[in-house]
């Protein structure tokens, strides 16, 4: 073989790492929102019939897991479960139309009902607020607390910089 083809049998073999290794996280991803789901159903359904009820089962959980562990999330997690909860959870990915491949994003935005009846609102005149309803600063503001807490940027510079490309992107 040539130096050549070694290479390109080298690239080839670790594309194929790579893609399974993104569709094992998809899966690991999918299959533990599918059990959260699963448990907040299940303790909230418990508290119920104790009479303790749980209103605010998700916002404590979003505010105790963390940063990816918004309420909206959570929500998310909670419907996934019910949405799918007569099936095994291996038998879920084989009934979509991605199958193995569906990840995280594509389950909320496509599958989840409630997501696919936001979706047909937001078509509706006047469902979504126009740009002009938040000010820059704002949105500047709350990119910039987003970057420091969640990513861990916390350099002036390395924040300006990031915020112009966020304005870049927004503006266009």
């Amino acid at each position: 073989m040539t130096k050549n083809e070694i290479y390109n049998q080298l690239l080839e073999d670790c594309k194929s790492i790579i893609g399974e290794s993104g569709y094992k996280q998809n899966v690991t991803t999918l299959e533990s929102r599918w059990e959260l789901g699963r448990a907040i159903v299940q303790v909230n359904d418990e508290m119920k019939r104790q009479k303790i009820y749980g209103k605010e089962i998700i916002e404590n959980l979003s505010h105790d897991l963390g940063p990816g562990y918004s309420t909206r999330v959570l929500y998310y997690c909670v419907e996934f479960y019910q949405q799918y909860k007569e099936e095994r959870f291996c038998n879920v990915l084989q009934n979509l139309p991605e199958g193995k491949n569906t990840n995280w994003r594509d389950m909320c935005h496509k599958h989840l009902k409630s997501t696919q009846e936001g979706a047909k609102n937001d078509k509706k005149e006047g469902s979504r607020p126009p740009r002009e309803m938040f000010k820059l600063s704002e949105i500047e503001d709350a990119f910039k607390n987003f970057a420091r807490d969640c990513l861990g940027i916390d350099e002036h510079d390395q924040l300006e910089d990031r915020w112009e490309e966020f304005e870049e992107y927004f503006n266009n």
